[in-house]
Formats: C-alpha cells, sequence, structure tokens
C-alpha cells in the first residue's frame, strides 16, 4: 500500500527511515497472515507521521475515477445490475470462504495458490520456462496442481459460486497485459490463464501499478460476473480472508468486452 509513497519522502530523512520500517513491517504482517486492520493498529503513529510530511496535492484524473468506481453501488451491463461491494469486502469474501468451506485436498490447492507456487502455475499455463517456486520440486508437480485446480474450478458446484451478479475487479501493469485480449466487439475468449480478481477496488488500484508522479501504469479491469460464476475464494490460511479478497477465476472462463477507456476496461464473463 505505501510503495507509491516512497518516492515523495527526503531521502535519509527520519520520516523516510520511519517509511521504510513500515512497509517492512506490513510484508511481515502479510506473511504472517494478518489483517490489514491489525496492521494499522500496530503502525498507526507511524502511519500518520508519514502521511503528516507528504506533501498535500490535488487529486489526479486517476484518483477520480477510483473514487468514482468505489462510490458506485452497481455496474450495469446489458441492462443487469452487477452489486460492487468494495466497500464490504471482507465480508464478501468471508461468505464465499464458509459457502465453499473446502476441505482435504482442495483446500490444500487454494493453499499452494496464494504463495508464489503461482507463478510456476501460469508459467505452465502460458507456455513458459517454468520455474520452481515454493514448495514445487519437479515441473511434473507443477503441471499436476495446475491441472487439480482447473478442475476444482471448473467442477465447483454453482451453489457453491457467486451468489449473485457480483462487479469483481484485476489490477494489471502495463507490461502484463495484452490489450489484443481486451476489444471492443470482438468474439468471446477464454481467459486463457488462472486469474485474480478481487471485490475490492483499491487491491486493484495497487496491482495496477498506480504512482502520485506518473499516474496509471496499467489498468483497472471491470469484471461483471454473474450469479453462479465459478471460482475460488482464495486466502493466506484458507480460514480467514486475505486482505487481497481473492476469487480465483477459471483459464477456462469466457468473457466478452464491452468497452476500454480511461485505463478501464469493462469485460462480461459469459458460459
Amino acid at each position: 500500500m505505501y510503495e507509491k509513497y516512497g518516492n515523495k519522502l527526503p531521502k535519509n530523512s527520519d520520516v523516510a527511515k520511519r517509511y521504510k520500517t513500515l512497509v517492512g513491517r506490513e510484508h511481515i504482517f502479510k506473511k504472517l497472515g494478518k489483517t490489514r486492520e491489525q496492521f494499522f493498529e500496530i503502525t498507526e503513529v507511524t502511519k500518520q507521521n508519514i502521511f503528516k510530511t507528504i506533501p498535500k496535492r490535488e487529486k489526479s484524473k486517476w484518483d477520480k475515477i477510483v473514487d468514482k468506481l468505489k462510490e458506485t453501488k452497481y455496474s450495469i451491463i446489458n441492462n443487469k445490475k452487477y452489486i460492487n461491494r468494495t466497500n464490504d469486502a471482507q465480508e464478501a469474501i468471508n461468505e464465499m470462504v464458509n459457502i465453499q468451506n473446502l476441505r482435504g485436498y482442495s483446500k490444500h490447492l487454494a493453499t499452494i495458490w496464494s504463495g508464489e507456487e503461482n507463478i510456476s502455475m501460469n508459467q505452465y499455463l502460458q507456455g513458459e520456462e517454468i520455474e520452481l517456486r515454493g514448495v514445487f520440486s519437479s515441473v511434473n508437480e507443477v503441471k499436476k496442481y495446475t491441472d487439480d485446480l482447473i478442475e476444482l474450478i471448473d467442477n465447483m458446484p454453482k451453489e457453491k459460486c457467486i451468489p449473485e451478479n457480483t462487479l469483481l475487479v484485476r489490477g494489471v501493469s502495463t507490461d502484463r497485459i495484452d490489450l489484443n485480449n481486451f476489444i471492443p466487439g470482438s468474439k468471446p475468449r477464454k481467459l486463457g490463464t488462472l486469474t485474480s480478481s478481487s471485490y475490492n477496488i483499491d487491491t486493484a488500484d495497487d496491482f495496477s501499478g498506480y504512482t502520485d508522479i506518473d499516474g496509471p501504469q496499467g489498468y483497472i479491469i471491470k469484471i461483471h460476473a454473474p450469479q453462479g460464476t465459478k471460482g475460488v475464494a482464495i486466502n493466506i490460511d484458507v480460514t480467514t480472508a486475505s486482505e487481497e479478497y481473492e476469487y480465483l477465476l477459471s483459464p477456462n472462463q469466457k468473457y466478452i468486452t464491452h468497452s476500454v477507456e480511461d485505463n478501464i476496461i469493462e469485460i462480461e464473463l459469459i458460459e
């Protein structure tokens, strides 16, 4: 969250040192599975000192676009309403965790995805050279876990999937997106990789690569997910919801692109 502010602080100043400590603590707490609220409680004084030091500025065009997204209760595509749950993302992901109630090997698959192993898994799906990350000890192991995770999503009963038309979001930096996959009016296509999405717009904003100085360095994808859209709710330990509020979609999921404007891409998931 705070990395975007680092280049606003005077080098080697006391506040810069406090900022560095804060970022380090945030990463540690992520690894420990602490929530954003618990992290803030511990670092409140340091956070306030940093924010007081950062010069105030007018909101950029990108800030206003993101704010508007967060304030919109529903997103409408093809005359259908999709609820925006960014303001209660924690509750939304907890609901999905409880609905799916993963156990045994299924829970293990979701846990594997929540770590660095997901890099190896998507390298396999994209036909790239596979780096053995995390617990993986062989390429065959990467392939097995990836194929099994996709099968888990594709076979998830609809009653254990999204219970209502819902707006999910995804942030992608410029160097990781191929806009040829998002041409408005083109034929339906598949996602092609295991695709992380979130209930929370701030999460997507972070992943888009936004910085205060340079403006948007990527895109936010608005994913209109109909009731029953298959996926897996991903958590740090699959017992309490992750601060990324992640709902993982299958590479076999089809979608159509409706618009690309102001670094916002709107797609609709279809069967």
